[in-house]
């Protein structure tokens, strides 16, 4: 008896928790992965961003849409802020410039990942290191 009990508990639990993941993935893609959306993620990354973490200036922090591109549900996001010295990334223990130093990033968001993210035309925020052209 102990063991029917306890495997029909079992199979309740495992029954409500996949209904509960049914009804909580009820909505439509675009119903979740919208321009909106969008931002915030873009805006979560920067302020996690090392850039950002080291010096960024909280107040001058905007994050906005710019632009709907071709693939679903992918968007262009705009931010800017301002940090408190030169450079890019973690900078604890190297020597900085006393400069407020504009920052500008374009982040591409694609169903609500963050896909590519360039500060200043110069900086990988994602794998944190400078960008390297080549001609």
């Amino acid at each position: 008896m102990d063991k029917f009990v306890v495997s029909l508990s079992i199979i309740s639990m495992i029954l409500v928790a996949g209904l509960a993941g049914i009804i909580m993935t009820d909505k439509k893609p675009h119903e979740i992965y919208t321009p909106d959306h969008a931002v915030l993620v873009a805006k979560n990354f920067v302020m996690n961003d090392e850039t950002y973490k080291f010096d960024g200036i909280p107040d001058t922090l905007n994050v906005y849409y710019w632009d709907t591109l071709r693939m679903p549900y992918t968007y262009a996001i705009a931010a800017e802020f301002t940090s408190a010295h030169g450079g890019y990334g973690d900078r604890t223990g190297v020597p900085v410039t006393q400069a407020l130093t504009h920052h500008n990033a374009r982040i591409i968001v694609s169903k609500g990942k963050v896909i590519s993210a360039i500060m200043d035309s110069r900086w990988d925020m994602i794998n944190e290191k400078p960008i390297q052209y080549t001609e």
